[in-house]
């Protein structure tokens, strides 16, 4: 039996269109009549099956769409019962696997999106070096690691690169850990160097920040949002995925603070929130955020009116306020604003670790990364070479 009004409940929140979703409804229920005419059940339908109903249901139920939206409606049917994914037996190596990515949540108090990256890695490689035998550590040479490394690395920018072979490299130092395999594999590792890390990261100037908080045309509703947007990113150095996340609730205005929900770490942080943020805040809620039960603080006002922001929305916003501004194609982006923030903290006499403590850093060291050093500032230490005549 067709559980059409869970499943019709379910296309509605991944924002399909009303039409569309009439559309599967009347989709499926030609399906279903077909189907228990032919004695079968589409609720016991299964992922290997929707090949062969391809074949049959547009000769079978025609003028419907053709094959196109037959496949659309039972690969959607069958992810709503949860059986669209492959099952696999488990590999070899899955216990190393499994072990490794509770370390990094138990222990290192990784967010799930940075463990699954971790774990795609890894799992990667245990498949390339041990295929579908039992992992045996004693038998992994160096040799054997620099081959994965250019195989990896092939057709890789360096950046990707790096941090590929990163994440193996504590992995290997997880397996030592567990007194498998020998110091020297970790530090077998190759590095690639990325000059792009190394060379001085751009951050707005004074004159450019007020020139792209200027850009944002306050009186349209759009404008009033993108411009708390922000002011969030440059004034407070919040990430973009932590600005989609801001709920209603986060926003303490009896203290004037701002709780900052966890991106890359499990651990929330609490800003302090400037009166001029706390007013653009005020303002956008008070005058121009659509009616919405949804708890997200920032909501779309075009498409899916009232659904919350994503990712990508929330970059395109500053990536348009900075071709306005005619900045270069290096300054458009989201981590600019992280950037200009730290930097402007830091040249206000913030140490680096306070500064890493705003920004939600657990290293220091990453710090360094965001805080660019005021080269104008230096000029007044630099003494005349003691020249003779």
């Amino acid at each position: 039996m067709i559980r059409w009004p869970a499943f019709a409940a379910q296309l509605q929140e991944h924002g399909y269109a009303l039409s569309t979703i009439d559309a599967y409804r009347r989709c499926l229920s030609r399906v279903s009549r077909w189907m228990a005419s032919k004695g079968g059940n589409l609720d016991e339908t299964r992922r290997e099956d929707v090949p062969r109903l391809l074949r049959e249901l547009p000769a079978a139920c025609p003028g419907h769409g053709g094959v196109r939206i037959y496949r659309a409606v039972l690969n959607r049917w069958l992810k709503f019962k949860g059986s669209f994914a492959k099952k696999k037996s488990p590999a070899a190596h899955e216990p190393w696997l499994g072990d490794y990515l509770d370390f990094l949540m138990v222990h290192r108090g990784l967010k799930p999106s940075t463990r699954l990256s971790h774990g795609r890695i890894v799992g990667e490689y245990l498949a390339w070096q041990f295929g579908s035998s039992r992992p045996d550590w004693s038998r992994v040479r160096i040799e054997d690691l620099w081959q994965y490394a250019a195989v990896c690395t092939r057709g890789r920018k360096a950046s990707s690169a790096r941090g590929h072979l990163g994440a193996l490299r504590q992995f290997l130092g997880f397996v030592h850990l567990r007194g498998a395999c020998s110091p020297q594999l970790t530090a077998a590792v190759p590095k690639v160097a990325d000059y792009r890390r190394t060379s001085v990261r751009t951050f707005l100037e004074p004159k450019q920040r007020r020139r792209f908080l200027g850009c944002f045309d306050v009186r349209t509703a759009m404008g009033r949002r993108d411009y708390a947007l922000a002011l969030l990113m440059v004034d407070l150095g919040l990430r973009v995925g932590e600005v989609a996340q801001l709920r209603l609730d986060h926003i303490d205005w009896r203290r004037r603070r701002l709780i900052v929900p966890p991106a890359k770490t499990p651990r929330a942080r609490a800003l302090p929130l400037p009166r001029h943020v706390a007013e653009a805040l005020r303002l956008y809620l008070k005058q121009v955020r659509p009616p919405s039960q949804d708890p997200h603080l920032f909501l779309r006002h075009r498409s899916l009116v009232g659904r919350p922001m994503s990712l990508g929305s929330i970059k395109i916003a500053m990536y348009l306020a900075c071709r306005r501004c005619g900045f270069p194609k290096h300054y458009r982006g989201t981590h600019i604003l992280r950037r200009t923030f730290a930097t402007d903290v830091h040249a206000r006499g913030a140490t680096m670790r306070e500064v890493a403590d705003l920004l939600g850093h657990q290293q220091v060291g990453t710090t360094g990364i965001y805080t660019q050093v005021a080269f104008r500032a230096m000029r007044s230490l630099a003494q005349p070479w003691p020249v003779r005549s």
